[in-house]
């Protein structure tokens, strides 16, 4: 038991030593060395779990998936009608992207490796269909018309609330 508690917080390490890092250099920039340094670990204990950069990547991605689509069924949870779930769903998200490093490093990797790797594609999928969910119960309680796709109008709220964050990350 105690092993697999020194590995999990060896694997947490890891990953936050990477979260800065991709968050100040970048991912392309980011090399295994400057993550080993910060960590004051080996490369055989990085390689122990990540066997690659894009696997550690990966791992970010997941993790902050997982946190950004907690904070959006959240609010999800509420009786509140559909519609509003929707609106505060959002905010909770962008709120959450302002504040927790983990959330905010998996949103700008998924930026990055959209089109080639799987927790990018699935960030971005999960979102749409937590979103497509309250779209069409907003839709059957007659707060959407009943002609919206509510995937056409998932993927145009997401793809907004992203590509904005991007463009004020550039800016």
């Amino acid at each position: 038991m105690a092993r697999q508690v020194r590995s999990e917080i060896t694997r947490r390490k890891i990953l936050d030593a990477a979260v800065d890092v991709f968050g100040e250099a970048g991912y392309a920039a980011a090399g295994w060395g400057t993550i080993i340094d910060r960590t004051g670990m080996t490369k055989g204990a990085l390689y122990h779990h990540f066997d690659s950069k894009e696997a550690l990547a990966s791992a970010i991605i997941e993790e902050g998936s997982e946190a950004l689509l907690g904070a959006f069924r959240n609010v999800c949870g509420s009786a509140s009608p559909a519609l509003e779930n929707m609106i505060h769903g959002t905010f909770a998200v962008a709120h959450l992207l302002s504040v927790d490093k983990v959330a905010r490093a998996a949103e700008q990797l998924t930026a990055v490796l959209a089109g080639f790797n799987a927790a990018a594609a699935h960030f971005f999928s999960a979102g749409v269909g937590e979103m497509a969910e309250q779209a069409r119960r907003a839709i059957a309680e007659g707060d959407l018309r009943d002609d919206v796709d509510p995937e056409l109008v998932s993927e145009s709220i997401v793809g907004a609330t992203f590509g904005m964050r991007l463009q004020a990350n550039v800016a």
